[in-house]
Parts: C-alpha cells; structure tokens; sequence
C-alpha cells in the first residue's frame, strides 16, 4: 500500500472535530510517536488476543496506552515512544510488571 503524495494534516480541520482536536497542535515529531505507539499495538494485537495483550506488560499494552496518552494531553516525540517500547521490552523479557505510565517523563 504505497503512496507517493505528500500527506498534509489541516490543523484547522483537526481543531473542528470532536474526536480530532487534540491532535491539532502535535508536532511532526509527536504525530511520529503517536504512528509509532498505533503502530506497535496494532502489529502486536490481533481481534483474537486483545484482551489478553491488555492484560499483561508489553509492547503491545504501551503502544495503546501510549497513544490514548495523546488524546489526554501527553504527547511524546517519537523518540520518547521508541524508548517507552523498549523499555517496556526489557520490562517485560525480565518479567518485570512496570506498565505506561501517564505521568509526563515516566517511560523515558
């Protein structure tokens, strides 16, 4: 599924919608960490283990609550989103049971 047009984002179409202004503000690094943290749930998780992904500490349960952090306000830098998964990678491969944490700086 390749494109080659250039995506463009009209914030202020983003600022009007109910569901889409909180990404009206992000950065291009914030709206790649967010694509990231989308990214990493949605390779990890199928309709067939959702609820099981949730429950346990993982990639997959910090890429969803990394991505609803920025529909709350707390956006991250693809960067921050990179660390925050292999952080939780380590977490979870020493089964440790740290998860996302909401506050600001916690999973970087």
């Amino acid at each position: 599924m390749e494109n080659s047009e250039q995506l463009i984002l009209d914030r202020r179409r983003l600022s009007l919608g109910k569901y889409t202004r909180w990404a009206a503000n992000l950065s291009d690094e914030e709206m790649y960490g967010l694509l990231w943290f989308l990214g990493e749930f949605g390779i990890r998780t199928g309709e067939h283990n959702l609820q099981s992904s949730m429950k346990k500490a993982g990639r997959a349960r910090t890429g969803l609550l990394g991505a609803l952090g920025f529909v709350h306000g707390h956006p991250v830098t693809q960067e921050q989103a990179m660390k925050a998964i292999r952080n939780a990678y380590k977490a979870n491969a020493d089964e440790s049971t740290q998860g996302w944490s909401h506050e600001p700086d916690a999973n970087i």
